[in-house]
């Protein structure tokens, strides 16, 4: 655990407010004539596990460069939460973000380890306004400041003339702008020498990655990732092996699955689903002569859906189908993000992602709570409320181009992004960095088998797998943090990972490597 500030009996600093005039505006085309690094302050406390912490909470934009021409190009916006008074060097900083590409980093920030969140009533739907906003148990504020991240386009962060948002839009480019923000932030702050996290959800495991290495190359080693839900290779998203357990996940939390299955507690269930899947339907749906009716049966048995829902070939249909089916019965469809949430299914009508049950059910209560928590607790008074942006605005505008290190830029779809081997590399050349995965059984946008594969096939040498790599699936959906018992465990976990990569000592390596070579001159 990291040093924090001493109880608090000095009274609190008075609030800065901050009236922000500028427009903000998330549109491909949109950028500012000039900016200004302006920022909200005000002082808290917040109690953990019994302990009252002080901490600044700053609110408002830092102005970034292009690195190849020095001029400014964005204004990125960000709410950092830190711990005064603290040695930088005992003090870890964690630069989170949510994913999308296109999100605006008001889930984890709302919903995760902030200093307050909003409660929910996932899986159900979260009744309109009057929302409430409430001290976080769970916030990490005893292991690591806080900075969250609202990539360009998203929120109120845009780009300056005469760059344009869609100019960050891509791969690269968005892991390129979030790293020149890192840096900024690292130098006002002056925290180049506290340890260094990256934490992001989704879209943010493929920004992680890319991010990770670029970083290192500046020399900037990272001292822990933590990766929720996380993207890493989308080419696997719809393979039969990797989505199995997520929807014999969902059958188990609906009760349609077989008999011979439908008593078994989850986790047991889930381990026997993955090692039927990695083994007997593995080398089924790769040799077809072995796809027999029995297998075939075991498959549908395990989704709770009859063996007609598989392909010739024993495969499973895509994801939409499977959910659009379970509980076609009930004249429902199940969340893509969480299989628990449902809501009523017309079929023959368009929907798209925002129509989405287990997003529906919270995003209200999140936008509206992110716009009361700036302006009553933040002080930051912005000119234009905070709004999601429209649905795929980002996606449809991005550029999917990304070489993975010594392979050639592959294609330009959402389909081909694969970012695995940045990480690996990033792990190779750092020996001491940790990455903690955490994904949910319910989440069939990136499943938590198909992650686990993703990741363990990577070119790491196994023993830094064994050693730095962590994952865990907790019985929630995308977003694990909106499940309360589920976000008190995962918090438990961080903190530990926290422990496990800030508490040894950094010239450790160093001193053992002179005693070797001072041993060596001597012989």
């Amino acid at each position: 655990m990291t040093e924090v500030a001493p109880p608090a009996t000095i009274p609190l600093a008075a609030d800065k407010p901050f009236t922000d005039n500028t427009a903000y505006s998330g549109e491909p085309d949109a950028a500012l004539d000039s900016a200004v690094e302006g920022a909200a302050v005000v002082q808290r406390d917040a109690v953990i596990d019994g302990k009252t912490i002080r901490y600044t909470a700053t609110t408002g934009h830092l102005v970034t460069e292009d690195a190849k021409t020095l001029a400014k190009n964005a204004s990125i916006f960000y709410v950092a939460y830190t711990v005064d008074n603290v040695p930088a060097a005992k003090r870890p900083v964690t630069f989170i973000y949510n994913g999308g590409p296109g999100s605006p980093s008001i889930w984890l920030m709302m919903g995760s380890f902030g200093p307050t969140f909003t409660p929910t009533s996932m899986p159900d739907f979260t009744a309109p306004a009057p929302y409430t906003i409430k001290d976080n148990p769970d916030n990490l504020l005893d292991r690591t400041d806080l900075v969250f991240i609202h990539p360009v386009g998203t929120g109120y962060s845009t780009a300056i003339k005469p760059a344009v948002n869609s100019d960050f839009w891509g791969a690269d480019q968005d892991a390129e702008s979030v790293k020149q923000f890192i840096k900024r932030y690292l130098h006002v702050n002056g925290r180049m020498n506290s340890p260094k996290f990256l934490l992001g959800e989704s879209y943010g495991g493929h920004r992680s990655s890319i991010l990770s290495l670029r970083l290192q190359r500046e020399a900037i080693d990272l001292n822990g990732i933590v990766l929720i839900g996380p993207s890493t290779n989308n080419t696997l998203g719809e393979d039969s092996v990797g989505k199995l357990a997520t929807f014999a996940a969902n059958a188990w939390y609906h009760k349609k699955l077989a008999p011979a299955h439908a008593t078994k507690p989850l986790q047991h269930l889930m381990n026997e689903v993955v090692l039927f899947s990695d083994g007997t339907y593995a080398k089924a749906l790769a040799n077809a002569a072995l796809m027999t009716p029995e297998i075939k049966t075991q498959v549908s048995d395990y989704l709770g859906m009859p063996v007609s829902v598989l392909t010739a070939s024993g495969k499973l249909p895509s994801s939409a189908t499977l959910r659009n089916r379970l509980l076609a019965d009930q004249f429902l469809t199940i969340g893509r993000y969480d299989g628990r949430a449902t809501r009523l299914f017309t079929p023959g009508a368009a929907a798209s992602v925002s129509d989405d049950p287990s997003s529906v059910n919270i995003s209200s209560a999140f936008y509206a709570t992110f716009n009361t928590l700036l302006r009553e607790e933040l002080k930051y008074f912005p000119a234009s409320p905070f709004t999601k942006p429209a649905d795929n605005a980002v996606i449809n505008n991005w550029d999917w181009t990304h070489a993975q290190p010594g392979k050639r830029a592959n294609g330009d779809s959402y389909g081909e992004l694969v970012t695995t081997e940045d990480l690996a590399l990033t792990m190779s050349l750092n020996p001491d960095l940790k990455v903690f995965v955490a994904t949910g059984l319910y989440d069939s946008a990136i499943t938590f088998h198909q992650t686990e594969m993703n990741l363990l096939g990577t070119s790491l040498d196994s023993k830094l797998k064994a050693a730095n790599l962590k994952m865990k699936a907790y019985p929630s959906g995308h977003m694990l943090y909106l499940d309360q018992a589920v976000k008190s465990t995962l918090r438990q976990d961080v903190s530990s990972f926290y422990d496990t990569a800030t508490q040894r000592d950094p010239t450790a390596r160093i001193m053992k490597r002179q005693a070797e070579t001072a041993s060596l001159l001597m012989d």
